[in-house]
């Protein structure tokens, strides 16, 4: 995810310009949405390329609105209530026609819904991007406090023409409530975890960065982003009273900070769902597979089984024992592994495998690779 024009985390002066000195547009003051500088944006085409090129998908704000309201300048939201409706439209258009490759999902809001007048005037930007490209995917990125876009931009808000994938903007605490609540959303809409907790602040450890991705997951969520400063900034200089990336540069950031416990936990994640047709995996609060309380919070466990019966996962964050219903599955033999998400290994469980009869209760294993208590339960 990334900003298409940045307004303020950058080590460039003024921060708007990329490494190269370009800027997006001819004129910033006031923005000249209809005169776009053609070497900065081939830049962002290498971005896009190369990441398609990788089976990466690019969601990207067009023009974030600004964290908090705006309050520090960082966002875009005072140029675009300032703009015309017909400038933001061919804006709009043009990013469309730009980049057609299809793995683009567009962002609207940024940190920040607006006011609904707010909201009103950048969705023109959308407008433009669905003149060129009518099945367009388009999103909103709302404050943390929102919960999710859904409720702003889709059929619980402004309902906007063209919003048609929804995301989760929660702290670590309330994934799981977040992204069932999503999950039962009319439409149905696919949702993604947008933002969460990030890896290097407010002491998060391994363990947080694998549960809250997992509990995502399991509680409905098509995706999952996961952070880490300083990385998000490519190492900008701290602005204000807001910590970005310590001005480390983005030779520091890039040489030390990607391969971290929390990144290779989400490749050990990856690996987990990619080997099994996750797409069949329907969340399960009721007790027809975990009969053990499933708790609440960072401690709440999340069940999912596959719409076929042929396998489950059951993210647990705590060390209480849990109760599977065998009947659940659709095969008479089951095989039952805890899998470490921070390590990407597997430990059978006694006894496995089992017949799909009556139910088994099956002792946590105690902390994972990285000291915490969450491990992913996989039957099957």
């Amino acid at each position: 995810m990334f900003e298409a024009i940045e307004r303020l985390y950058s080590s460039q002066s003024p921060p708007y310009k990329n490494a190269l000195g370009e800027q997006p547009f001819t004129l910033l003051s006031p923005v000249s949405w209809t005169s776009r500088v053609e070497a900065y944006w081939a830049h962002v085409d290498y971005i896009v390329n190369a990441a398609k090129a990788r089976g990466i998908a690019c969601f990207i704000t067009p023009a974030y609105m600004g964290f908090g309201n705006n309050t520090n300048g960082d966002g875009w939201v005072t140029d675009t209530d300032a703009a015309i409706a017909a400038d933001l439209q061919n804006y709009g258009a043009y990013l469309a026609s730009r980049y057609p490759q299809g793995n683009v999902v567009w962002v609207m809001g940024g940190d920040y819904a607006g006011t609904q007048a707010q909201r009103d005037k950048q969705w023109n930007i959308a407008i433009g991007i669905r003149s060129v490209n009518g099945g367009a995917l388009i999103t909103g990125h709302p404050a943390r406090a929102d919960g999710d876009g859904w409720s702003l931009w889709g059929p619980g808000g402004q309902n906007y023409t063209g919003f048609n994938v929804n995301c989760v903007y929660t702290n670590e605490v309330d994934v799981a409530s977040e992204s069932a609540l999503a999950y039962g959303r009319a439409g149905p809409m696919p949702a993604v975890l947008l933002e969460s907790r990030y890896e290097g602040e407010q002491s998060s450890t391994t363990n947080d960065m694998a549960q809250q991705c997992m509990q995502a997951y399991l509680s409905g969520c098509s995706g999952y982003f996961f952070g880490n400063k300083p990385v998000w900034s490519f190492g900008a200089p701290d602005v204000g009273s807001i910590i970005v990336g310590g001005g480390i540069g983005v030779a520091a950031t890039l040489g030390g900070h990607l391969d971290t416990p929390g990144a290779r936990a989400m490749a050990h994640i990856g690996t987990l769902m990619r080997s099994y047709p996750w797409q069949l995996l329907q969340p399960r609060k009721d007790t027809s597979l975990v009969s053990t309380a499933l708790g609440s919070g960072q401690a709440a466990t999340c069940p999912a089984l596959s719409s076929d019966g042929q396998f489950a996962f059951v993210v647990k964050n705590n060390a209480s024992s849990i109760t599977v219903a065998m009947t659940a599955f659709a095969k008479g033999s089951v095989r039952t592994r805890w899998f470490d998400p921070t390590s990407g290994t597997y430990s059978a469980v006694s006894g496995s495998p089992f017949s799909n009869t009556g139910s088994q209760t099956i002792a946590h294993p105690g902390n994972n690779t990285s000291g915490g208590p969450c491990w992913v339960l996989v039957v099957d």
